[in-house]
């Protein structure tokens, strides 16, 4: 955001965060079903993203959260948007 303001107004915000297959995976089971849960890494970005992109958390209106399997790196994906009133 680069010397921009923080948004105000109403936010919808998508989190997408990839993680490699976990040992799990490797065992034949079906999902990554250990830590981190979806609620847990949402509640560790918005905090941080409050006050510099956004100024409250508050002002999401939406929220989108998926995880998936990757291939490399563990990576987030952070779109937010504007919803217009």
């Amino acid at each position: 955001m680069r010397s921009r303001a923080p948004l105000r107004g109403r936010l919808e915000v998508t989190l997408i965060m990839s993680y490699p297959p976990g040992t799990s995976q490797r065992k034949g089971y079906i999902w990554r079903v250990v830590n981190p849960a979806v609620w847990e890494l949402a509640r560790f970005i918005l905090p941080l993203l409050q006050g510099v992109v956004f100024v409250s958390d508050g002002q999401i209106a939406k929220l989108t959260i998926t995880k998936v399997d990757g291939d490399a790196k563990p990576l987030t994906v952070i779109t937010i948007r504007a919803l217009v009133e």
